[in-house]
């Protein structure tokens, strides 16, 4: 494998697609991109839509009289999305998007599941709360608490849910 990052090619603004010769035509093998480039932005464009697409929410979107997305909420949890795909990359475990939705409190959801493990993160304004399932005991196999930070505290989450 090359280490791109010992390689000067601050000289292109664009990615170098580097390519193979396969039966006489060039096919991508990989992209070599500039060091300060952020894949992670690119990584989290599904995820960060989803999250956006909840300010089109109405109050009462569910029927249940549940509250209208919180825009400082949704801003949040946009703005972590970088720092736990960033997270996720320092366990070796392949990144999945997270399901977005809104919960009844007008948080944004974040969630993702491997196997009988799910990990829901709610995304206030002003901080974010994590639940951890391992099975249907809400007292054995439940925990709950606050996230202090989107960057280390995910990356024991990830490879939580991945072990």
């Amino acid at each position: 494998m090359i280490n791109a990052v010992l390689w000067d090619y601050s000289f292109a603004p664009q990615p170098i697609v580097v390519t193979k010769s396969t039966s006489g035509k060039d096919a991508p093998i990989g992209v070599l991109r500039n060091p300060d480039a952020d894949i992670a932005l690119f990584a989290i464009q599904p995820a960060k839509q989803k999250v956006r697409s909840l300010q089109s929410l109405p109050a009462d979107w569910d029927g249940n009289g549940s509250a209208k997305p919180v825009p400082e909420a949704i801003g949040q949890a946009v703005a972590i999305l970088p720092d736990l795909y960033r997270a996720a990359a320092l366990t070796n475990h392949r990144w999945n998007s997270p399901q977005v939705s809104a919960s009844e409190a007008g948080e944004v959801v974040l969630e993702w599941w491997y196997g009988n493990r799910k990990v829901t993160i709610y995304v206030t304004a002003n901080e974010m709360s994590v639940v951890r399932v391992w099975g249907n005991d809400i007292d054995l196999e439940m925990d709950e608490g606050i996230l202090p930070d989107a960057s280390n505290s995910f990356a024991s989450l990830w490879g939580w849910i991945h072990s």
